[in-house]
């Protein structure tokens, strides 16, 4: 049977549009690059679909009393975590191929505001809810999408405790997990390229993505406001507006400290082309987090601007952020200590050897995150569904 569409990508989380979250980045740019591989048409349904278009790729405001027409248009559906358990269910009902982005890992939601502030019973109800839905989806998914070796892995675990894979078969599963790194497409690497780099005096590390609850902003704040009072060229930028304790935190840091030179904080959403202004002038990216499961067990969607802007980054040592920064020298780690985050600060902005040498080796590799470079196999597995 021929369909309408190769792929629809069901995205019932995150909002496609100029000023999106980096799962929607990600979700667009893969779409762009596979249409740009081969000569297929993909639908993207989401919450909101503004301001963005591509040929090849169809956008739809999501709508879910009209969930069996999109099934209807489609045999492959791409779905991550955020996807009801009755879509997954519909999805199988109706025979359709399901491809699983496992970059989002069910543990992240437990670090949300909402969570946290919930009773201790209505937490033990969303947890239950949370582990459920996952499982419903790892044992009903057709194709697994990775961000690393290491997500790889623990997604072989996770199928053999699910009895996916066993003894007999685990390995001859290449075909059923693939790995498709956090990175960018060459249609926006090109917009990149044509955006001129402003020179200022002034060194500033961006702070590149949300401000969730669970990042550890105070100890950064206060090593910035320890470095101002000495360099009045370093500055830090929050880019995202959040509506998190800890965005309100920090705007309150910066008028009662008076540092509203020294830390930027953004009011407003930024649409692709200001991104690329002020990451294109950027001196640096920096991420400061806890301690949590997640970050010992995913590669930050953030770490797409390293190879998109070549800007080295400053973050937290632990998890497997801090361990890929180290073995790729691309950076410095730190302990979330204010000496610590102050000497990385202080090093990348008056070691020029070390800097550029961080920024070479960035060039080095940035092509292994290309998308192009990295979905073949799944336009192969798309291909073989015709």
């Amino acid at each position: 049977m021929k369909y309408i569409f190769n792929l629809t990508i069901l995205s019932f989380q995150f909002d496609i549009k100029p000023s999106m979250s980096g799962m929607g980045y990600r979700i667009w740019e893969m779409c762009q690059a596979l249409v740009n591989i081969e000569d297929l048409k993909i639908k993207i349904i989401a919450p909101v679909c503004e301001g963005l278009s591509h040929k090849g790729i169809v956008l739809e405001v999501l709508n879910i009393n009209t969930i069996e027409k999109y099934i209807s248009e489609s045999d492959i559906f791409y779905v991550n975590f955020g996807t009801p358990p009755g879509v997954i269910s519909l999805l199988k009902k109706y025979k359709k191929k399901i491809i699983f982005d496992a970059l989002m890992t069910p543990i992240e939601t437990l670090e949300y505001q909402s969570f946290k502030a919930s009773s201790l019973e209505s937490q033990d109800l969303t947890f239950e809810n949370t582990i459920v839905n996952y499982k419903h989806i790892i044992k009903n998914t057709d194709y697994f999408i990775t961000g690393s070796y290491e997500e790889k892995e623990i997604m072989v675990g996770q199928l053999l405790m699910e009895g996916r894979i066993n003894h007999k078969t685990y390995k001859t599963i290449d075909h059923m997990i693939d790995i498709i790194p956090i990175g960018y497409n060459r249609d926006i690497l090109k917009s990149v390229s044509q955006v001129e780099e402003t020179f200022s005096p002034v060194k500033t590390y961006v702070w590149n993505g949300g401000l969730w609850n669970h990042y550890s902003t105070k100890i950064l704040l206060k090593s910035i406001k320890d470095i101002a009072e000495i360099d009045k060229n370093i500055r830090l930028e929050f880019l995202y507006k959040s509506n998190t304790d800890t965005y309100r935190n920090v705007e309150k840091f910066i008028n009662n400290e008076f540092l509203v030179n020294s830390i930027l904080l953004d009011k407003e959403k930024l649409d692709y082309c200001n991104r690329h202004k002020k990451l294109n002038s950027s001196h640096a990216i920096i991420v400061i987090v806890d301690k949590s499961i997640e970050s010992h067990t995913t590669l930050r969607l953030r770490i797409r601007d390293v190879f998109l802007y070549n800007k080295p980054i400053i973050a937290t040592k632990y998890g497997l952020l801090g361990r890929f920064i180290e073995d790729n020298k691309i950076g410095v780690t730190v302990d979330n200590t204010e000496s610590e985050i102050k000497a990385a600060i202080t090093r990348l902005s008056n070691d020029s050897v070390f800097y550029n040498k961080c920024v070479e080796q960035i060039k080095k590799i940035k092509d292994q995150f290309c998308y192009e470079n990295n979905l073949f196999n799944l336009v192969s597995y798309i291909k073989k569904r015709e």
